[in-house]
């Protein structure tokens, strides 16, 4: 499972997504990322938003935009399917400047 072979080892439990997107060329899967909707609070209100997680490319399709074209989906997928407002993902420090690259924000937590 691709999955496990990406975040086997990762002590962290995550939710489990609601929906997985799956990009293909020849046929074959390259590219995924779950979906989710999830709720949180911003001064005091619940707001609903997609949470983003387990975007892979499998390692010989890396470095060629399959990543960025699946959050793209992803990200069209929550706003015009689900009528998500915002969207959320966490990551590894290492991945910080992918998802910069891609357009996301990051939010420090206050200390």
């Amino acid at each position: 499972h691709t999955r496990d072979r990406e975040f086997g080892d990762d002590p962290v439990v995550y939710a489990s997504p609601q929906w997985y997107l799956f990009g293909c060329l020849s046929g074959r899967p390259i590219t995924q990322v779950g979906v989710l909707q999830r709720a949180i609070t911003i001064n005091q209100k619940p707001i609903l938003i997609a949470g983003l997680c387990f975007l892979i490319t499998e390692p010989d399709s890396r470095h060629r935009g399959y990543a960025t074209w699946m959050m793209n989906e992803a990200i069209a997928f929550a706003k015009d399917q689900l009528q998500l407002p915002f969207g959320l993902l966490t990551c590894a420090p290492s991945l910080v400047s992918l998802y910069h690259g891609m357009g996301w924000l990051e939010i420090k937590q206050p200390n």
